[in-house]
């Protein structure tokens, strides 16, 4: 039985692996970028959420400006589930659109 790796530049399922995708108009060089993107944008960081959008950024860029973006540590259950709820819908929002595209070489 083979086993397929998730993560990694080799996979082509990877969220640090460019794999080109449009949502909603914006176009994206990776999951990576799509979900760090939002993620600044809905802790309203929007300097990092350009920086993120950089053409120049890499897919691991945006995997180490990710981890950058500040999460209040103030925030109520309700908060922390409604960020858990976004971030889940944006996950299978880019993922639906990643898994649909041709596969690229």
């Amino acid at each position: 039985m083979a086993m397929f790796r998730f993560y990694g530049f080799e996979t082509p399922l990877g969220n640090i692996r460019y794999s080109y995708i449009e949502v909603d108009g914006e176009c994206f060089n990776s999951m990576e970028q799509y979900f760090n993107y939002h993620k600044a944008k809905y802790f309203k960081q929007e300097e990092l959420a350009q920086h993120i959008m950089d053409p120049k950024t890499t897919p691991m860029d945006s995997f180490r400006l990710g981890r950058s973006i500040k999460i209040p540590s103030d925030q109520t259950p309700e908060q922390q589930r409604e960020w858990i709820e976004t971030a889940m819908n944006i996950m299978e929002k880019g993922l639906k659109t990643k898994v649909s595209l041709p596969p690229r070489p």
